[in-house]
């Protein structure tokens, strides 16, 4: 089993993306290259909770004014190789800065200045292949509808070998519907 510890937003914030056995095959021990992720897009950047769950482990497979928001999205990328992906979904809470960072408040920072801080919430867990790829987001996770307000993606690729993309975070809002 592999385990692949990845520091995301914050250096207190961290996930495991475990891998059980190898799905691309033998590795190569002299591969240093990281794989390459691209043209990281999000379908749709407001959009409402759908009836059904989203897998935390498989493979892979903006509303106006007047419109009603569409139900769920689509997170779409280009790899250049088989890879890991690791998409850890954060919801956006206040907090304040002390120093250059956003914490939790407290009584003592309730004059700080307000800020967005990243609290995690799970991680989705697929196998990209090489060329383009499609995960769907219902906007539940665990079997759980995640409330209405703003959130992000953090979206890693790790190949075979262990090396790991820098990090792509991408937001979304779930509206009520």
């Amino acid at each position: 089993m592999r385990k692949f510890a990845l520091s995301v937003l914050t250096t207190a914030t961290t996930f495991c993306l475990v891998v059980a056995g190898s799905a691309f095959g033998a590795v190569d021990p002299a591969d240093k290259t990281p794989p390459t992720i691209s043209n990281i897009k999000v379908t749709n950047k407001i959009f409402k909770v759908g009836t059904k769950n989203t897998a935390l482990i498989t493979n892979v497979t903006s509303a106006a004014k007047k419109k009603k928001a569409p139900i769920g999205t689509k997170i779409k990328f280009d790899l250049l190789e088989n890879a890991y992906i690791a998409i850890a979904v954060f919801k956006a809470v206040e907090g304040r800065t002390q120093g250059k960072d956003c914490v939790k408040p407290t009584p003592e920072l309730e004059n700080a200045k307000k800020c967005a801080r990243p609290v995690f919430i799970n991680t989705m867990q697929r196998i990209g292949k090489p060329g383009p790829n499609s995960i769907s987001f219902s906007g539940r996770l665990d079997g759980k509808k995640l409330k209405p307000g703003a959130y992000g993606f953090g979206v890693i690729a790790t190949d075979e070998s262990g090396n790991s993309t820098p990090i792509v975070l991408k937001n979304f809002i779930i509206v009520k519907g």
